[in-house]
């Protein structure tokens, strides 16, 4: 669960189940489940949040990606979920659609606006989309996947962050920017040491 405090008494909260759980919050009752399952022993305003009155929609999101390597073509350039998008697990999409617009708008400045000026852009693109993907994956493993031991996963996923380089460095680029870590950092064998819970 994550929640975010909105002014005016208000807050937006994002539960994340398993996949095998995806059409939990669907249909008719889903906003009276969704708050019934606000209500963890854990949080000291637990209680309060399932008695919470909702003040828009329910959605539920796919926790995947997509993304294209060449995000342009003869008249037209992609930005943001367009050209592919990150797993809401980590909330990047604004940042996503902000770096791309301010990356394909300074192409746009310039004279030459014929598809090889916007290499860059996509190679560019393509890795810090394969960062934020490994982010993504790496939270999921351990907050959302499903799993028989879950709270082992997350508890793993708790020390690694505590003591090892790697966990430290995907938060890093989570919080910082997927840019900020160096390429070693996104590693598999993080999966597989947070998945050994």
């Amino acid at each position: 669960m994550a929640g975010f405090h909105q002014e005016g008494g208000r807050a937006r909260v994002y539960l994340c189940p398993g996949v095998s759980q995806a059409g939990r919050f669907t249909g008719s009752g889903n906003v009276e489940r969704f708050l019934a399952d606000c209500a963890f022993e854990c949080l000291p305003f637990g209680k309060e949040l399932a008695h919470g009155v909702p003040a828009g929609p329910l959605a539920t999101y796919p926790g995947d990606d997509t993304w294209i390597d060449r995000p342009f073509g003869p008249g037209a350039v992609l930005v943001a979920d367009a050209a592919g998008y990150s797993n809401p697990i980590v909330g990047q999409g604004l940042s996503i659609a902000m770096r791309d617009a301010r990356t394909v708008r300074d192409v746009l400045r310039g004279a030459d606006w014929g598809e090889a000026a916007f290499d860059d852009y996509a190679t560019e693109r393509q890795e810090r989309m394969r960062r934020l993907r490994f982010i993504a994956d790496t939270i999921a493993i351990a907050e959302a996947e499903d799993a028989d031991n879950r709270e082992a996963l997350r508890v793993k996923w708790g020390e690694l962050a505590q003591t090892d380089e790697r966990a430290f460095l995907v938060m890093l680029g989570a919080f910082g920017g997927p840019e900020v870590p160096p390429p070693e950092a996104f590693a598999d064998e993080l999966h597989a040491a947070v998945r050994a819970a």
